[in-house]
C-alpha cells in the first residue's frame, strides 16, 4: 500500500470532502479512496444513491447515474449470492 500526502489543499475543498464522507458515514480516508477509484475506473461504477464517491464533487457523463451500477463489493456479494444458481446437478444431467 502506498502512502499519498495532498499538500496545499483549499480549506473549502477540504471541507468539502469531509461534509461529503459525513454524509456517507465513510471516513474521509475510505471516501477518498472510493472517489479516485471511481475517477480513475469509471468502469467500477457506482450506484446512484448511497455511501458511494461518484455523487458528490465532479459531475459525470456516463450512464451510471441513469441506469445504475456496481461497485466491486456489489458485485462480489451478488455472486456470492447466487453461486448456487450456477452449480449444475450431474445427477439431473445422466
Amino acid at each position: 500500500m502506498s502512502t499519498l500526502i495532498i499538500r496545499d489543499l483549499d480549506e473549502r475543498l477540504a471541507s468539502q470532502l469531509k461534509r461529503e464522507a459525513k454524509k456517507r458515514d465513510l471516513s474521509v480516508n475510505r471516501f477518498l479512496h472510493q472517489l479516485i477509484e471511481s475517477a480513475l475506473r469509471p468502469t467500477t461504477a457506482t450506484l446512484p444513491t448511497g455511501k458511494y464517491a461518484h455523487e458528490c464533487l465532479r459531475p459525470r457523463n456516463d450512464s451510471a447515474k441513469l441506469a445504475g451500477g456496481w461497485t466491486q463489493s456489489d458485485e462480489d456479494e451478488f455472486l456470492e449470492a447466487t453461486k448456487s444458481t450456477r452449480e449444475l446437478d450431474p445427477e439431473m444431467w445422466k
